[in-house]
């Protein structure tokens, strides 16, 4: 406590220069930041769902039904494999089990009015707690869904509109199913609670986005403005549990990832895919070793791009670490000097630079991380993009790391040059 306390003095009789200390460190920080966010940002949409991409499978795309006529829904009351249903696919005649991934449609058994407009009625789609705990999406508020979730009540959560459903609002949905005839028939209502909105532009994952070959497949940007529409999304779970008919199959959406749960050989990929192909109503089938080497080729590219720029931010990050702590270390020894006259071991002194320095440094890892939640909702967000994470932590701690040992073997450094009297004598004159 006594060594904190000499520590705090020392700090408080160069406040000024130990605050362009802190503020140098703080912007070596948010750089550092800045810079491994950029790169985390290129595998945000490959990271989810990688363990697919690098496992013997396939990616399916399979037509949108957003609008139900009454012959289809006919077909889906008789066969219901027509639809091309998760039983459907993954109990196919293959050479092993498959295991899928993707949004499903409610095509007819759940049903939400719009609230102004009758041509924008909300397209639902169902998220199973699988998808949910691999994917949570940017918001503009609110919040996102919640696996096992439980309630009377359905959570929605939406795409981002400025004049229809708002986070907060409550819409009366329907339960309906089909009877012999193949007309609708209405089982009840169900009352859906919007908990969270996304924000605009967010690209919205399992439906079919670029027209590519590698993940950004498995992803469609949303614009409200370009598309003028509403997406409602559920927790597939909580429809299974409160559905009240028999009728309920989780159809497919857009886009699925297919993926072997037991080991097979090249031949049998190569004769299932063929089977897949004819069968399975897709209108496009890629073999996921083919995805995952053109996301590859497409993230390092991505990488390769910024390379420079890092390299140049790393070079600035170190030079900034070692001016600073040396600039810092050169004032503060000759408080040091003073403590070695009066007695106190040289060792100590160098746990009271220590403590100055972790003083330094928490100070600046405050200051980085306020400026950089401000930058975040500024118009400079786009140039100072921050994203907390693991590796932005990492990232943080090791500059700050490299920090902290160089303000320990600076003294040492500059005491073999000159001794103490030396530097009690250069600041005397």
């Amino acid at each position: 406590m006594v060594y904190l306390r000499m520590a705090w003095r020392s700090l408080r009789k160069s406040l000024f220069s130990n605050l362009l200390t802190v503020l140098q460190l703080a912007a070596a920080l948010l750089v550092t930041a800045v810079m491994v966010s950029a790169v985390c940002l290129r595998f945000r949409k490959y990271t989810p769902f990688r363990d697919f991409y690098n496992s013997r499978g396939y990616l399916l795309q399979y037509p949108f039904f957003m609008e139900y006529g009454e012959k289809r829904m006919q077909v889906a009351a008789e066969k219901n494999e027509a639809w091309d249903s998760f039983d459907s696919i993954v109990n196919s005649q293959l050479s092993a089990p498959l295991e899928a991934i993707c949004p499903q449609v409610a095509p007819f058994w759940l049903g939400a009015p719009p609230k102004h407009d009758r041509e924008r009625k909300p397209q639902i789609t169902l998220y199973t707690e699988d998808f949910l705990r691999r994917w949570t999406p940017e918001l503009a508020a609110g919040e996102w869904l919640h696996s096992g979730s439980s309630g009377d009540v359905l959570e929605a959560v939406v795409t981002w509109n400025d004049d229809e459903w708002q986070v907060g609002d409550t819409v009366t949905g329907a339960w309906t199913e089909l009877d012999e005839t193949g007309s609708m028939k209405k089982l009840g209502d169900v009352q859906i609670k919007i908990i969270g909105m996304l924000a605009d532009g967010e690209a919205i994952a399992g439906q079919t986005g670029e027209n590519t070959h590698d993940f950004r497949l498995f992803w469609r940007p949303h614009s409200y403005e370009r598309e003028q529409d509403v997406q409602m999304f559920i927790s597939a779970e909580q429809v299974a549990a409160l559905c009240p008919t028999k009728q309920l199959t989780q159809f497919l959406g857009k886009t699925i990832l297919l993926r072997y749960t037991e080991p097979v050989t090249e031949e049998q990929a190569e004769k299932d895919y063929k089977t897949l192909t004819w069968n399975s109503n897709s209108i496009q089938i890629l073999k996921m070793e083919d995805i995952r080497e053109s996301s590859r080729t497409f993230l390092y590219s991505e990488v390769y791009k910024l390379l420079p720029v890092i390299i140049m931010l790393m070079v600035l990050v170190m030079i900034s670490s070692i001016s600073s702590t040396a600039l810092s270390t050169r004032r503060r020894l000759h408080d040091y000097a003073i403590f070695a006259l009066s007695g106190l071991p040289w060792q100590k002194c160098i746990v009271i630079n220590l403590l100055q320095s972790l003083m330094t440094a928490g100070a600046a890892a405050a200051a980085a991380l306020i400026c950089g939640a401000v930058l975040q909702h500024t118009t400079l967000r786009a140039l100072f993009y921050v994203k907390p994470g693991g590796w932005q932590f990492l990232s943080c701690a090791a500059v700050i790391g490299i920090y902290l040992l160089i303000s320990l073997w600076m003294p040492h450094l500059m005491l073999r040059k000159s001794s103490v009297r030396e530097i009690l004598k250069s600041r005397a004159c």
